[in-house]
């Protein structure tokens, strides 16, 4: 999410010592083919139960973006699909990562918003509400502050009843974000010392709430954690993915998670162990975040 030096090497110095990218995208709706061609192994058929024994999803619904296009990802197939441009941006420098639509989140009922920055909100932080399926979006308020990661954080948490949006920063600072006034208000830091480069959280009801960081400054890999979602508190860690910037983007289907890294990666992360394997490359995409429903399939 922000200038690291494990962006993808196709790269092109910018003047402030940012990178960019040089990306040529593909037409709207297009299958996207991984690059190895691997087969897959498909984990589990439709329908899939929802995690609060709501309807069951048809298909699977992870999405994924760059800076300026929202994706879908299927995680049986492996299949990545161009959803649509965002419209509500405006002359993104997609040499500064912090740039463009910085994360997504998406509610049990499928409201997507996101946290961008553009020219078109003259450079302050804004919460937009995105149509999953055009990828359409309008601004919602002005933040107080920027976030790196998004995520909505089940009911009966930090709230009795409702979904509550939260976001996270690249020092593992924990925050509540109002959709309403935009006011992001600081709940804790994770843990310290901690570095999340790749800065996104998952939030899945009747599983947990996961992020990745670095949490040994001799180590420069992110490790799995979990922690609990009303205090910031760390609950566990699971151990070392051996990647960094794992999460720029971090989604969850079948009790499985999935890493979106700047460098065009889609792995997936043991929830246990932290043991990660990489299943697709998309080495022209340079993913900013990922969202899926609280209400994902927890079937192991």
């Amino acid at each position: 999410m922000l200038c690291r030096d494990f962006l993808p090497t196709v790269v092109v110095l910018s003047l402030t010592g940012c990178i960019e990218l040089a990306i040529d995208f593909p037409d709207l709706g297009a299958d996207i083919q991984q690059s190895d061609g691997a087969e897959v192994d498909a984990k589990a058929v439709a329908p899939w139960p929802a995690s609060d024994g709501s309807a069951p999803f048809q298909h699977a619904e992870i999405y994924a973006h760059t800076a300026e296009q929202l994706y879908h990802f299927d995680p049986t197939t492996q299949k990545l699909k161009l959803v649509g441009a965002f419209d509500c941006l405006s002359e993104v420098n997609t040499s500064a990562t912090e740039e463009g639509m910085t994360d997504i989140a998406v509610d049990a009922d499928g409201r997507m918003l996101g946290v961008a920055l553009s020219e078109a909100s003259e450079g302050k932080p804004v919460l937009v509400e995105i149509d999953r399926e055009t990828a359409a979006c309008k601004v919602v308020v002005e933040l107080s502050q920027q976030l790196q990661g998004l995520s909505f954080v089940p009911g009966g948490l930090l709230d009795p009843e409702k979904e509550v949006l939260v976001g996270i920063w690249a020092s593992c600072q924990y925050h509540r974000v109002d959709q309403q006034t935009g006011q992001v208000t600081k709940l804790g830091t994770i843990t310290e010392p901690c570095l999340s480069k790749g800065g996104d959280l998952v939030a899945i009801k009747g599983d947990a709430t996961y992020t990745t960081a670095i949490t040994d400054e001799a180590q420069n890999t992110d490790n799995l954690l979990i922690f609990n979602p009303a205090t910031a508190a760390l609950e566990s860690n699971r151990g070392d993915t051996k990647l960094q910037g794992v999460n720029a983007g971090l989604a969850y289907w079948g009790g499985t998670l999935y890493g979106f890294t700047l460098a065009g990666q889609i792995v997936e992360i043991n929830r246990l162990s932290a043991q990660l394997k990489v299943v697709a490359e998309f080495p022209d995409l340079s993913f900013r975040g990922a969202g899926v429903r609280t209400t994902a399939p927890i079937v192991y």
